[in-house]
């Protein structure tokens, strides 16, 4: 597998638990609680898993092979993941 096919299988798994966080939200306006359980579950996958590993292999090895290859980091796609990853350490 392709290192490219990698990161994307990951961001399967990133949207699979957005879609997750997106039903708690809906189960709480329904019904005014939160399944604690479920939230902290998410948020330690996106600290953990999201942040720490899969941002870590795009800050890593994809973007500075992607500038190395012509990609321009400030006002490209690159500059705007890193400043995504940045708002995503800040929440």
């Amino acid at each position: 597998m392709k290192p490219t096919e990698v990161l994307m299988n990951e961001h399967r798994i990133i949207e699979q638990v957005l879609n997750c966080l997106e039903k708690i939200a809906q189960e709480a306006r329904a019904n005014g609680r939160v399944h604690r359980d479920h939230a902290e579950q998410a948020i330690e996958f996106f600290r953990n898993f999201a942040d720490q590993c899969h941002h870590g292999k795009e800050e890593d090895r994809l973007f500075p092979l992607a500038n190395e290859r012509g990609i321009p980091q400030e006002g490209g796609p690159i500059g705007q993941m890193l400043l995504e990853h940045t708002i995503g350490r800040e929440a």
